[in-house]
């Protein structure tokens, strides 16, 4: 089994990237490929990549079909329960459990319930049977019930699916993970292309762990992730300027990787974002189901993309696959590159290998879907912070529907749901956690207060607070809170506050 190349049409539609199975004599089988092309077309799969484990499941029953001699045009209900009883011997074995055989048969139940509209007639011009009856009809070639909504298989039993909730890693976990993959760039290698190879790998492993935990993408959009986009999200902060046609290498960002001065210029225009106070820009991504929303993206990860992964790591690759003369397509817009297949982006299924694979190095339970619980995780608590704070610190249900809808566009979902409550009710426990409660109650005092003064203060004064409470707001020396609150006592008569860290007994401001 492999997947369509790319320019594969189907009926007017691209259907590069579905999947397509093999028989033993070297042919394409048929009924397979023209199923998934027709889920595709009609949308009963949203996404190419959620054929995958259908198509896994149908390659192992042609395997069944092939090993017991049947044509797959003349299978019946025995079937299917001989196809069940095989595979629930490797439960027994400990190899699958009960609820992946069900979903196996659903599977195959699926292919032949659809097959008579994806392809209507056999190849010698006989019409397809209708294998799959109406729900009881017990003269069907394959019988139905239905449960609930949907019509499944007479023969299905009823397996309740064991969710096991994977732990959310924490900040520590992270920084280990994120530690661990960049390291593995700084080990000692030879002067080998193959060792500069797995540098270059290690750097990229890095970048997709960290638009996973910093940006909360999902798998495939970190494989869809497009130079293209990043390069329009800053055209419209005016640091560079895009061409107004689609033309991936045309890139201002691809073409400063051979430019010194061009990316001295981006540089110097990020910084510039940084010193006006953006910590993110707005980026697209391409979702599920083909659409695409946008994302935060932190602005110290567009400049290691930037840096590391266009302007190092893909620089690097491409000027080696070019001077080898071969045919390598190289894709321009793509900022993740396969070391395996030169010049093609990683998949969706590399990208979730790579964070697996890392965390299990680690024994971290969880897989890359957990970084983005991370990421909704920290989100929800610096977003309920933001909007408390800008309600003058009086909670309502105002500050957590504001809460709750950007949680939902963070996640990529068009309306809260049990998602973003989860996450909420986290942030709102750490809220009013014993140890946090005397950060609250001094948080809103000090709004009380500024309230309070208010009227009086000049829009100097009020400018001077503002300057005060940002470098309050970052990494401060203790020398500096400790001169602060020796002059608050001199003209404050006194500060009912302990300053957060003492300083050193030999030195005395004056």
């Amino acid at each position: 089994m492999d997947s369509t190349n790319d320019g594969f049409v189907w009926q007017g539609e691209d259907m590069s990237g579905i999947p397509r199975l093999y028989l033993l004599d070297g042919s394409v089988c048929e009924p397979f490929l023209r199923f998934f092309a027709h889920g595709r077309l009609t949308r009963f799969f949203k996404a190419k990549s959620s054929m995958r484990p259908s198509a896994y499941s149908l390659r192992d029953w042609w395997c069944h079909l092939h090993l017991a001699k049947v044509n797959w045009e003349d299978v019946d209900d025995t079937h299917l329960r001989r196809f069940r009883e095989i595979l629930k011997m490797r439960v027994r074995l400990g190899q699958m459990s009960l609820a992946h055989v069900d979903t196996k048969i659903r599977h195959v139940f699926e292919f032949y319930a659809n097959i008579p509209a994806a392809m209507p007639y056999f190849s010698r011009g006989k019409q397809m049977t209708v294998f799959v009856g109406e729900p009881n009809d017990e003269c069907a070639r394959i019988t139905s019930k239905t449960a609930g909504k949907r019509v499944i298989w007479s023969g299905s039993d009823k397996v309740k699916s064991a969710k096991v909730k994977r732990p959310t890693p924490d900040d520590l976990d992270v920084s280990r993970l994120l530690e661990t993959l960049r390291a593995k760039s700084l080990l000692p290698y030879d002067n080998s292309w193959m060792s500069r190879l797995r540098q270059c790998e290690a750097e990229r492993n890095w970048l997709v762990a960290r638009a996973e935990a910093e940006a909360g993408l999902r798998r495939m959009e970190v494989a869809e992730l497009s130079l293209w986009e990043i390069g329009i999200a800053l055209s419209k902060l005016r640091i560079v300027q895009m061409p107004k046609a689609l033309v991936p290498h045309l890139n201002p960002l691809s073409i400063a990787a051979h430019d010194d001065t061009a990316k001295q210029q981006i540089r110097d225009g990020i910084d510039k974002l940084k010193v006006r106070g953006y910590l993110t820009i707005n980026t697209v991504v391409s979702t599920k189901g083909g659409g695409g929303r946008a994302v935060e993206f932190p602005l110290d990860l567009i400049s290691d993309i930037l840096e590391i992964g266009i302007w190092s790591v893909r620089h690097l690759l491409f000027c080696k696959w070019s001077a080898q003369k071969s045919n390598v397509t190289i894709d321009h817009d793509a900022i993740f590159l396969s070391s395996k297949t030169r010049g093609s982006k990683l998949t969706v299924g590399a990208v979730g290998d790579i964070i697996k694979e890392a965390l299990g190095d680690l024994d971290i339970p969880g897989s890359g879907h957990r970084l983005r619980a991370f990421y909704l995780t920290n989100m929800a608590w610096l977003l309920w912070n933001q909007n408390l704070a800008l309600s003058g610190y009086r909670g309502d249900i105002a500050v957590t529907n504001q809460t709750l809808n950007r949680l939902a566009e963070l996640a990529g979902h068009k309306e809260p749901g049990t998602t973003e409550r989860h996450y909420l009710d986290m942030a709102l426990l750490l809220h009013h956690s014993e140890r946090n409660r005397p950060r609250l109650t001094a948080a809103s005092e000090t709004m009380n207060a500024l309230i309070r003064a208010s009227p009086g203060l000049s829009t100097e004064n009020l400018r001077r607070l503002e300057r005060i409470i940002n470098a309050l707001g970052r990494p401060t020396e203790p020398l500096f809170l400790a001169m602060l609150d020796e002059v608050l006592k001199c003209y404050s008569g006194g500060s009912n506050t302990n300053p957060p860290t003492k300083p050193r007994p030999d030195l005395r401001v004056v």
